[in-house]
């Protein structure tokens, strides 16, 4: 057993390399700051086997809208249930990695967006 905080234990478990026990469900909800949130979601998604359900709670906070709102667009994930403040998705693919940021539509979108703009701070 490990007990600790995710970003110090999910590398740990990452590192062993898993190929078989990978997670059938896992649930971020823990530190929801900027590189946490998406910390906890890169080795989640390492660790989560094809057709596995990751839930994210607390969608009212920015940064774990930002993830909901990546993975509603990203192939390979499915949104199965929005209880509102929680999201559940079940992978449906096999890539552990999501990959460049090009593989991403979410992130191709919002950059195209942000690219109109002289500013890319600019609403």
């Amino acid at each position: 057993a490990y007990v600790d905080c995710s970003q110090w234990i999910l590398p740990k478990l990452a590192e062993l390399r898993l190929t078989t026990d990978l997670f059938e469900f896992a649930l971020i909800d823990g530190s929801h700051n900027w590189p946490l949130v998406f910390l906890d979601f890169f080795y989640c998604n390492y660790l989560l086997r094809p057709g596995g359900f990751l839930m994210i709670d607390d969608m009212q906070l920015h940064s774990v809208k930002e993830l909901g709102r990546m993975l509603l667009e990203q192939p390979g994930f499915e949104l199965v249930l929005d209880m509102g403040k929680s999201l559940i998705f079940r992978r449906s693919g096999d890539q552990r990695e999501l990959g460049e940021w090009i593989t991403m539509p979410y992130i191709v979108r919002k950059s195209a967006q942000y690219g109109q703009s002289e500013n890319p701070f600019a609403p």
